[in-house]
């Protein structure tokens, strides 16, 4: 059967026009990444320096008898227990996985990955009807934090989207205003022996910017921040909370990564000082993952201001949309080593960057997580998917300090060392029972010393 010539003209085509598309999402996978092609992504190259020269530092340990004087030959072992920098996740699924072992395996897992959790106090949730907030929920996810040694933050006290605004909540600007004042306080002071951080403003600039935002401004709450203003309100808020726990360490939270964010951010100071803590930036990579020069820039643009900064909300799916809005697929197999590979970068570049101090990733598991997408680190079954295990090496192996040493003639034993919770063992002809430091980024050279009881 003959061909006609246009035919092979059209197939031609149609094998370029595939070419070209191949080398296109060829480009575009490693522009996602921020990995130019055939090289090695530079910025992580700058982060893994910054994790040696910001995350590290000296650690001296002393040891000498009972009459002071040092010990040469004594074996020393030292263990890091627990990371300065704060590893976290929402934990909003607690209690709330549906069987027992479920339960189980969810904060066993939890509790093994994480030194840090963030808990829901959504206003519409938490207060349904006026007069009976649910304290008890939150009490007792924080008691059991408390218990595994997890820091905890409260989100959020004061937020305008419909999930924190309870519908019986009045017109009246400036009793949504008292209430809201009330509220913070409450909630602050009732918590502050198991809460002490804080997101106290979330999502400040969609009021701020005056305009019909995701059509927010039916709700009273966001037309009490137009009708008081945006900037004494958010000022009120963070004093309530500032006053309620003086010791707190108080967040302003936001997604929108724009002029105006840092425009709010710098008219919020008293007496030239910020009334927040900490800035918190929310990184949801729904529809893409960020590239490293974009991680980079953001902690530096934000980094400027001169206050730690907090990484809230981060997000990479190891699904597809199957449709607008909340419509996700399940999680798949290509795209969870895909999501794994992702974390492991951003998460490099976030610990290797100075102004860093939290990362807070959105949601633990699948079940449950926000819009329904496969944003977890585990599958709906609780399963772990790749991206567990290779934080799990990241944080607690690649990033954690355990080494046995021996001193040397003037007694001293010495290592660098991430920052953090350590425990120390000194054995030579008896032992001394192993003791606990804090190893600080403040101090950057630790010195500990030990006495060595011998014995008879």
């Amino acid at each position: 059967m003959s061909v006609s010539s246009s035919t092979i003209s059209f197939r031609r085509l149609k094998l370029i026009r595939r070419k070209v598309i191949s080398i296109i999402a060829f480009i575009a996978l490693f522009s996602t990444t921020g990995i130019a092609v055939g090289q090695e992504d530079p910025i992580v190259a700058r982060a893994q320096a910054g994790i040696r020269q910001h995350r590290m530092g000296d650690l001296t340990i002393k040891v000498v008898d009972s009459k002071g004087q040092p010990v040469q030959g004594a074996e020393v072992r030292v263990e890091m227990l627990r990371h300065q920098f704060l590893f976290g996740c929402n934990i909003f699924m607690w209690g709330h996985c549906g069987t027992v072992q479920d339960e189980q395996t969810y904060r066993e897992r939890f509790a093994e990955l994480f030194n840090y959790a963030t808990l829901p106090f959504y206003w519409a949730d938490y207060e349904r009807e006026k007069g009976k907030p649910d304290h008890a929920y939150r009490e007792e996810v924080a008691g059991w934090c408390q218990q595994h040694r997890i820091t905890t933050k409260g989100h959020p006290l004061v937020y305008t989207h419909p999930a924190g605004v309870p519908g019986w909540l009045p017109s009246d600007a400036d009793e949504v205003h008292r209430l809201s004042v009330n509220r913070v306080s409450d909630c602050v002071s009732r918590f502050k022996e198991l809460i002490n951080i804080w997101d106290v403003v979330n999502e400040a600039v969609n009021p701020y910017t005056s305009h019909d935002f995701l059509n927010l401004k039916n709700n009273s709450l966001e037309k009490a921040f137009h009708s008081v203003g945006t900037v004494r309100m958010v000022k009120d808020m963070f004093a309530a909370a500032r006053s309620a726990n003086p010791g707190a360490k108080l967040l302003i939270n936001d997604f929108r990564l724009e002029p105006k964010y840092l425009e709010l951010l710098h008219l919020l100071r008293e007496a030239g000082n910020p009334i927040y803590d900490v800035i918190g930036i929310q990184s949801h990579m729904h529809d893409g993952v960020w590239t490293s020069r974009k991680i980079w820039e953001t902690c530096e643009e934000y980094g400027r201001v001169g206050i730690p900064l907090h990484f809230t909300e981060t997000t990479i799916v190891s699904g597809r949309r199957t449709g607008p809005g909340e419509n996700w697929g399940s999680s798949i197999p290509e795209l969870e080593k895909e999501q794994a590979k992702e974390a492991v970068r951003c998460y490099t570049i976030l610990f290797g960057h100075p102004a860093v101090e939290a990362i807070t990733w959105w949601d633990f598991a699948d079940l449950g997580a926000w819009q329904g997408a496969a944003a977890g680190f585990l599958r709906k079954d609780l399963s772990p998917k790749p991206i567990y295990h290779a934080l799990q090496k990241l944080i607690h192996e690649d990033w954690w300090t355990k080494a046995a040493l021996n001193t040397d003639a003037s007694g001293t034993a010495r290592i660098r060392g991430f920052f953090g919770e350590y425990q120390v063992q000194v054995k030579k002809n008896g032992s001394v029972s192993p003791q606990k430091f804090i190893h600080s980024r403040k101090a950057q050279e630790t010195h500990v010393q030990l006495m060595l009881q011998t014995e008879n």
